[in-house]
């Protein structure tokens, strides 16, 4: 192990694996999920030279991999370390998600990976770049692009077909082949890890915060990361039930309770552990994360009435990624809309706090329409710009102090009017 890779793990990612397991050390079956992390960055990262197929990012749909008896090594991102290695192939000012995935692939020590099969969604002009350089450098590559109009039936049509090509290109590229049993069976292991999932989350609401919210990205991510999704759902049930006997947290605060707040925009991933490390002591508490990367969790593909075609059931499986995606490729993000809807009707969203990265611009066009619809609910909206980087950390724990503050004298002075403050 040359310096640069052995830096990579004791600075970074074994640092913050060490610390969201101490975070939560009351949780025994936590292990599980920092350990599938850990040896998916040390393992399948290290030796990203062997042939296979790399899937940068989280638009393509897992089950119909899994079904074609693959075990794609996803690149997600979320490493400011990666960030660097990217100094010499990527603009600085490029969103840090895609710098970070694409310093992942020049990690040291991980080969040429002239013989995988890449596939990248296109769900922003980063990414149609990244796709255009693997090509440039000789890398075999197929990309999916998630239409901009959801609604429209050719756009449907036309992502079904690219989902169906790219399938074909894999079981070409593995030599495999895909059935309507084995598709059929993927799509329910899929539906039991999602169902939980969401079960997670609604816990989360009763139980406090019996799972830190950095234990919950890393949970998050840990789902791309398995190699046996059966055992990662019966190890997440395991979780469920520990947190249920920990039902007081370990962030339970003396004085006024914390305020609860929704998290959307940009996507969080882990080893970066800087948004979760910014609300620690702030007041806030976070009840829910909405992002791209946590849209799988919602998708139920229907494939009643598809019969034993396989392409058929793909179709299916298009449709219900389409309907649920909440990555801001579209002109208008109807499925994010929902989502928020679902969560701010159960009644426990105090505050938004608006996550955008630097370099995603995608996300900011969606900012104004949920300013205007939260202020219709009057559930005040802060925008929180960011990057990578910690040094501007203290900076912003400042300012989200103080939205914190606010929170609390709205909510007393709610307690004492007996409403809503307005």
């Amino acid at each position: 192990m040359n310096a640069e890779t052995n830096s990579f793990r004791e600075e970074e990612m074994y640092t913050a694996l060490n610390r969201v397991r101490e975070e939560n050390a009351h949780l025994p079956t936590f292990c599980y999920f920092t350990d599938l992390v850990y040896e998916w960055y040390e393992g399948r990262m290290r030796f990203m030279s062997d042939p296979q197929v790399i899937v940068m990012g989280t638009g393509i749909p897992d089950e119909l991999l899994r079904a074609a008896g693959i075990l794609p090594c996803y690149i997600l991102g979320g490493s400011h370390e990666s960030c660097i290695w990217s100094d010499d192939s990527m603009p600085r000012d490029a969103d840090p998600v895609s710098r970070s995935m694409q310093g992942l692939l020049q990690r040291p020590g991980t080969g040429d990976k002239k013989g995988a099969l890449f596939l990248v969604p296109l769900s922003s002009d980063s990414m149609r770049k990244m796709a255009s350089r693997l090509v440039r450098e000789g890398h075999k590559v197929v990309t999916v692009d998630m239409p901009p109009l959801k609604e429209e039936p050719e756009a449907v049509r036309k992502w079904e077909d690219q989902l169906v090509h790219m399938l074909d290109e894999v079981t070409a590229y593995a030599k495999t082949r895909v059935t309507a049993g084995s598709l059929e069976r993927e799509i329910g292991r899929a539906f039991h890890a999602r169902r939980y999932m969401r079960s997670l989350w609604r816990k989360i609401y009763g139980y406090g915060d019996s799972l830190t919210f950095s234990g919950r990205i890393l949970l998050q991510n840990s789902y791309y990361y398995t190699e046996n999704l059966e055992e990662w759902t019966r190890m997440l049930r395991i979780l469920l039930n520990e947190m249920q006997e920990n039902r007081k947290g370990i962030f339970s605060r003396k004085g006024s309770p914390e305020s609860n707040i929704l998290i959307m925009g940009s996507p969080v991933y882990f080893p970066n552990n800087k948004l979760p490390e910014l609300f620690v002591g702030t007041g806030l508490r976070v009840i829910q994360n909405i992002d791209a990367s946590t849209g799988v969790f919602d998708i139920i593909p229907k494939v009643s009435g598809a019969g034993r075609n396989p392409r058929r059931i793909v179709e299916r499986i298009a449709q219900a990624y389409l309907r649920s995606d909440l990555s801001a490729s579209g002109i208008k993000n109807e499925a994010l809309r929902r989502k928020v809807q679902d969560v701010v009707r159960m009644g426990e969203v105090e505050g938004v706090v608006f996550h955008i990265l630097k370099g995603q611009l995608e996300g900011d066009f969606e900012l104004a329409y949920f300013e205007s619809f939260f202020e219709s609910l009057n559930i005040p909206v802060f925008r929180l710009e960011t990057d990578y980087q910690y040094q501007d950390v203290e900076q912003l724990r400042i300012r989200l102090e103080a939205f914190s503050e606010m929170l609390s004298r709205r909510r007393i002075a709610e307690q004492f009017s007996g409403r809503r403050a307005v």
